[in-house]
């Protein structure tokens, strides 16, 4: 992919698994594992579905910080994942500067919840989406386990939630 074409996108949701990812934008390539400081990971964010999705949620306090997987896209699918993200409806937009364990830094794109609602829970299907990607992603141990922590619903829904387990299953 030519640089100019491409932009760094931080996932730390349920978009780490590549296989999730690439059902929406074909063209994501995982650059590597980076965090950023100040920010909390939290299952708050209103859904449509009735159910909570990840926040990267920004508390200033240097000792929180959220795990993910900078993956490079072409910029003529941001569109897709914009979509995919609720863009001004359920999460807005920035840049933030994330870091990996060696000290480089990149700039990337994020999402983060505009809705939040903490009496809502995710769904369980949505849990092991995050928790797939971070153990694909090898995020440190502590990290996945705060994932594994999470407390979710049963998504009454079987067919979205058989659909949402199904995407494993074809991806090479």
């Amino acid at each position: 992919m030519n640089k100019q074409n491409t932009i760094n996108y931080f996932a730390y949701g349920s978009n780490m698994p590549l296989a999730r990812l690439q059902q929406r934008v074909p063209s994501a390539k995982i650059t590597g594992v980076y965090f950023i400081k100040g920010y909390d990971l939290r299952f708050h964010m209103a859904s449509n579905d009735g159910s909570a999705k990840c926040d990267a949620y920004y508390t200033n306090n240097s000792e929180h910080c959220v795990w993910g997987v900078v993956f490079e896209m072409l910029v003529s699918e941001r569109d897709k994942l914009d979509k995919a993200e609720s863009l001004g409806v359920g999460y807005s937009d920035q840049l933030v500067e994330v870091v990996n364990e060696k000290g480089e830094k990149l700039e990337a794109l994020i999402y983060c919840a505009l809705l939040v609602d903490h009496t809502k829970k995710p769904y369980s299907w949505y849990v092991n989406h995050v928790l797939m990607g971070a153990q694909q992603n090898n995020l440190p141990e502590t990290y996945i386990e705060k994932i594994k922590s999470i407390e979710y619903i049963k998504d009454e829904h079987q067919t979205r939630a058989l659909s949402e387990y199904s995407i494993y299953e074809d991806f090479e």
